[in-house]
């Protein structure tokens, strides 16, 4: 709302005003507002609700802001100034600070040297309300969710992490992302989260706060008052928001919500309850025997445990805390022996009907003198009457019965700063002697490259060489790169130098090549990376400026680093990961790996879970599952360092618990982690005898689970072979590429009448989400029904054992699984339907680049564990030590193309039942999918039952 408002005060800006008159309605272009001035309004609403002007935080501290204007308290409901977590909001000064519109039409705030504050021209559309650690945002998986980002953890708290979302009343399926609140009173959210004002009506003044305790609030004005009254909110147990009380703080209603800490632990800040508490002790790892713990009755901290286990007695769960050093505290429940160790002591709280209790560890020689609830212990939890706008303004805490303004505020998304990492030993014994070879005068780059250090002032034009750096041990290069045969097309890019197609590890712009002639990359006088179009133009830069001593260097590690004169890496190609990640790069909470599609990201999520999500017309999250939750897809949810890496000897772990394990692990391997065009992410190993690369793990391994794979109408199927095809009445929409999908051959007009239509049957097919409309035992027909008084329904898809009807209107992620319990039908016109026939192309390989694919063992399948290790396992006379997976696809393939079973033991000397043995094997091989496509037992049970059930082999006869 807060967005909306600004923008109606900036579209009135063009009218003609006096210099003189306050308060305007408009402002024209080079006019200004002063801060000194700011006892008047600037700006005014045509009704005079909302004021515009300079906003006063302190004696000399101000913001632009919009508030309201006829309220007891300035309500701010929007802040130009840019605002931080831990500082609040950066203020201008009083004297020389001043909002401008320029001639160009660009709204400036500029403070009173003159440096530019905040400018219209840069704003970037952040849609989430903040304030403090709290956000209200839409997650990646298109739901509505409140989180907490502090300096040390990021949890999700609602709605609640642990069922998902549709447990949670919402859904994943709707890409729009939009939540308003209307001028009746309900605020309405595209996942299907929705609040109703208790006094729901026209005419009421309303807004909806994301508040300093991190709930989120519907507030309404009584103008005979000026006063605001709470309407609706969010999170109904306090309790239940991360961060409430801090690191080691408990969140309590003892008495009324509060917040404590626990015995000998002490407020950190007696005025913020957000910085929460800290020992007055510390532990010793030495002295495992000399603590004690203190019960804290029915508490619990949630989350982030260092262990937890089962079926064990209070002795042996006590015991684990004390001989390890980072166990702060455990909670025990009696019932099941349920034993949560704690390393991490945070969201704690109390609730008289938890069956457990935490028990703290301190040091036995500690006086008691520390009180185990602080006289700092008030915590509101109706912030009545405080300032606390649309993520813009303060807050009341009450700490020791008085009220402290807290700053708070809107804020965009803050990167995290890291320590570079340092290069390898080798490089750093290499690197002097390269850098006294260096100090000799270069003259042009074409005499001495390719290098492996250079400094400022050299440079490599395109025309004259593609290699820049080369790794001392020649592993890497760095240069030039064509995009193609008979192309002009280069990129700046690194690369392995001895695989067979030079594979490309990253790349400084994907997006932007470069002139075959006359660009250039040069390493400038400033200590500045740059590359230049033929024209001059800088395309990419490294943003150094380290001065002349600054040097440039390749690393055996494939690391592009770039040094500063005392020796320290100022910038490396490892923080910009493209689509590769190799050994000992991380993979971050600010980093993400990219398909060449630009569709597909492997990142961290806002819940710390390590996932794929497919970013195109639509978003949704596949990989993994989730319609399960982190816990049953074998992931924790508390560890927030959100960091993954591949090692030398062939694993990728990642902090989320999910591991990767390469079939050939061991050292001296070359290996990449690498987000493919088709939406996977695979392991990769070099065989240095070839040049080739093989597949060795991988994180998908039913393909047709990859969202977007086959572009919206597209349908994936293992027929025989993995491929995508149209189905009946679409063609592809560019023949050289299935991420564009399918476009229909016709056109649904609402006028016609549902008698122009019919529906084509696609069986055990399924466009899986993006439901128009669900519906429970109905009939076929009635289903179908529905579709065609819809215009929007594009498709249905029925399942008629229990009669499920879910009507389409995206076509997305269009899958057929010959044991999927259900069928979609396609809606056509019937002159369309009639001459219809779905296409075939076979344009998609299951074999990445031709190379060989060594699959995953058994443990993937395992819905709790994502652990995979590829191993071996079956093994055939075409290829030695097959894994079952592989084998899987190899019957899936004969079964679709009615091959013969020769896969049927040979001690059988062909005596058995084809089509008994062929349906067995059909079962068998669908109990393997995700549990959505598995058969029923009462379908399992039909299917055998068709055949006869006597043996003719003749050891029975």
């Amino acid at each position: 709302m807060a967005a909306l408002l600004y923008l109606a005060l900036l579209a009135s800006l063009s009218f003609q005003l006096c210099s003189c008159a306050y308060p305007w309605r408009t402002m024209t272009t080079g006019s200004h507002i002063r801060a000194e001035d700011h006892g008047r309004v600037f700006l005014l609403s045509p009704d005079t609700t909302f004021s515009c002007g300079f906003h006063q935080l302190g004696t000399n501290a101000f913001t632009f802001s919009i508030w309201y204007t006829n309220t007891t308290e300035k309500t701010v409901v929007w802040t130009a100034n840019p605002y931080s977590p831990a500082t609040g909001y950066f203020p201008v000064n009083l004297y020389g600070s001043r909002v401008s519109l320029g001639h160009d039409g660009n709204l400036v705030l500029t403070d009173t040297n003159g440096t530019t504050v905040w400018e219209s021209k840069t704003l970037t559309k952040d849609e989430r309300l903040v304030s403090g650690y709290h956000h209200l945002y839409f997650d990646n998986d298109n739901v509505l969710r409140l989180l907490y980002d502090g300096p040390e953890i990021t949890s999700i708290y609602w709605p609640s992490p642990d069922y998902n979302a549709e447990t949670n009343g919402r859904t994943r399926f709707n890409s729009t992302r939009i939540a308003f609140l209307d001028d009746t009173g309900n605020f309405v959210s595209s996942d299907g989260f929705k609040i109703e004002a208790t006094d729901s009506g026209p005419g009421i003044k309303r807004r909806i706060t994301i508040d300093y305790d991190g709930n989120f609030r519907m507030y309404s004005l009584n103008e005979s008052t000026g006063s605001w009254t709470v309407t609706g909110q969010a999170v109904i147990q306090m309790c239940y928001v991360h961060g409430l009380c801090g690191k080691n703080g408990i969140c309590d209603y003892a008495g009324g919500l509060r917040c404590r800490c626990p015995q000998e632990y002490v407020m950190v800040d007696p005025t913020d309850w957000n910085k929460g508490c800290r020992p007055t002790f510390t532990i010793d790892a030495n002295e495992s025997h000399d603590y004690m713990f203190v019960k804290q009755p029915h508490a619990d901290f949630y989350g982030f445990d260092l262990g937890s286990n089962k079926s064990i007695s209070f002795e042996a769960c006590q015991g684990i805390c004390l001989n390890s050093s980072s166990c702060m505290s455990f909670t025990y429940k009696a019932g099941g022996g349920l034993c949560y160790t704690k390393g991490l002591l945070y969201n704690g709280q109390v609730y008289p009907y938890f069956p457990g209790d935490s028990y703290m560890k301190v040091p036995k020689n500690l006086s008691s003198s520390t009180p185990s609830i602080s006289n700092q212990e008030n915590l509101t939890c109706n912030p009545s009457g405080s300032e606390i706008m649309l993520g813009s303004a303060k807050g009341k805490l009450i700490c020791r019965g008085n009220p402290i303004d807290m700053q708070k505020g809107f804020s965009t998304n803050s990167m995290l700063s890291h320590q570079p990492q340092q290069p390898d030993e080798m490089a750093k014994l290499l690197y002097p002697v390269f850098l006294s070879v260096l100090s000799v005068h270069v003259l042009s780059c074409c005499f001495a490259s390719p290098w492996q250090t250079i400094s400022t002032g050299t440079s490599l034009q395109v025309d004259h060489g593609e290699t820049f750096l080369v790794s001392p041990d020649t592993a890497f290069s760095c240069g030039f790169y064509s995009s193609g045969k008979d192309t002009n097309a280069y990129y700046f890019s690194i690369w392995f130098t001895h695989a067979t197609d030079r594979t490309v590890v990253w790349t400084a712009d994907s997006s932007i090549p470069v002139n075959g002639h006359g660009s250039k990359i040069s390493l400038s006088r400033e200590g500045n990376l740059v590359l230049a179009d033929v024209n001059g133009s800088t395309v990419w830069e490294s943003k150094t400026g380290w001065g002349k001593h600054t040097t440039a260097a390749l690393l055996n590690s494939g690391n592009l680093v770039i040094r500063a004169p005392d020796d320290r890496i100022v910038w490396q190609s490892f923080d910009w990961p493209t689509d590769t990640l190799l050994p000992s790069q991380r993979l971050t909470r600010e980093k993400r790996l990219v398909s060449p599609s630009g569709y597909h990201v492997l990142y961290f999520d806002n819940d710390n879970v390590l996932r794929l999500l497919y970013n195109g017309d639509i978003t949704s999250i596949y990989w993994p599952s989730p319609d399960y939750n982190a816990l049953q897809n074998g992931r924790t949810r508390f560890n927030s360092s959100k960091i993954a890496v591949l090692d030398d000897e062939g694993n990728f772990i990642s902090s989320d618990g999910f591991k990767m394990v390469a079939l050939d692990s061991g050292l001296g391997i070359r290996r990449r982690i690498t987000m493919d065009y088709d939406g996977n992410f695979r392991m990769y190993s070099l065989d240095p005898s070839t040049g080739n690369w093989k597949v060795t793990g991988e994180g998908v391994i039913e393909m047709c689970y990859v969202h977007g794979l086959c572009g919206k109408n597209g349908i994936c199927e293992y027929s025989p072979g993995l491929r995508c095809t149209c189905p009946p009445g679409y063609e592809m929409t560019d023949p050289e590429n299935w991420s564009k999908g399918c476009r229909p051959t016709f056109s649904i007009s609402c006028s016609k009448q549902r008698e122009d239509f019919t529906f084509i049957q696609i069986p055990h097919g399924d466009f899986y989400g993006f439901d128009l409309s669900s519906n429970k035992s109905i009939s076929f027909q009635q289903c179908m029904q529905i579709c065609l008084e819809s215009c929007e329904c594009s498709s249905f898809t029925y399942k008629s054992g229990g009669g499920l009807c879910y009507t389409k209107d995206q076509l997305y992620n269009g899958q057929v699984y010959p044991y999927f319990p259900g069928d979609n039908y396609i809606k056509l016109p019937k002159n369309t339907a009639s001459a219809s026939l779905a296409s075939k192309q076979p344009g998609l390989t299951c074999n990445p680049n031709g190379d060989k694919v060594m699959f995953a063992s058994i443990d993937a399948y395992r819905m709790n564990s994502d652990n995979i290790r590829v191993s071996g396992g079956i093994t055939t006379d075409e290829e030695e030590d097959m894994d079952l997976t592989q084998f899987v696809q190899v019957v899936k393939q004969m079964l679709a193309s009615g091959a013969d079973l020769d896969i049927v033991d040979n001690r059988l000397k062909g005596h058995f039942n084809f089509d008994q043995a062929k349906a067995m094997l059909k079962i068998g091989v669908s109990c393997l999918e995700e549990r959505s496509k598995r058969p029923t037992m009462d379908q399992i049970v039909k299917d055998l039952m068709v055949y006869d059930d006597e043996d003719y082999h003749p050891e029975y006869i």
